[in-house]
């Protein structure tokens, strides 16, 4: 029997080119199936007011530990973080306001989330969204109707719900607040790419 003689003066270079392939896997993780269409979406307000109605939006939001399994909706996990400071109604000086310690304080509670706890389907594309809604130290609980549609390799995520600004200690002591209405419309606009579709 003839006895192979393995040339092993390749080895350490062979053993490199390994740890290096491997490296790169680890550094370029894959992309996530669906990501946050930031150009589609928007999370709007409107207030009711004696005077001048407000109507405003947060420009800076992202996905927090989102998760879905491309088909059924009741599947959607995670939810979203909100930047209040970020408010803006093409007013600077009530978006200043509103940064302060009697509305938002956003020195001291930078971010607000909500997030998602039970999804429940009523009808063909319109569902039940459970989720939690905190701003400043408070939390609350909402059921609200969404609808749910897929359209151009995007998912649409769309809902409206009242608001007690109250609820959250939102008071404000700005006398522009005697006449503003308790209650606070919300709508979102959720566009989910779907990157499976380039």
């Amino acid at each position: 029997m003839k006895t192979r003689i393995y040339d092993l003066k390749f080895l350490p270079a062979l053993c490199l080119v390994w740890i290096i392939s491997i490296a790169s896997a680890q550094a370029e993780p894959a992309q996530e199936r669906f990501t946050l269409d930031r150009s589609r979406s928007s999370i709007e307000f409107f207030v009711n007011a004696k005077l001048v109605d407000v109507k405003g939006a947060f420009r800076s939001f992202r996905l927090d530990q989102f998760s879905f399994d491309g088909q059924n909706p009741e599947t959607l996990k995670g939810g979203l973080v909100i930047w209040p400071a970020s408010v803006f109604t093409r007013d600077r000086d009530r978006d200043e306001h509103l940064r302060q310690d009697d509305f938002f304080w956003v020195e001291k509670y930078p971010t607000s989330k909500i997030t998602l706890k039970k999804v429940q389907k009523k009808s063909e594309g319109l569902y039940d969204f459970v989720f939690t809604m905190q701003i400043r130290d408070k939390v609350k609980e909402y059921t609200v109707p969404t609808k749910v549609a897929a359209n151009q390799g995007h998912i649409y995520v769309e809902g409206t719900f009242l608001v007690d600004r109250r609820d959250f200690d939102l008071n404000g002591e700005h006398i522009a607040n005697l006449v503003m209405n308790n209650q606070v419309e919300l709508k979102y606009i959720i566009a989910l790419k779907d990157n499976s579709k380039n």
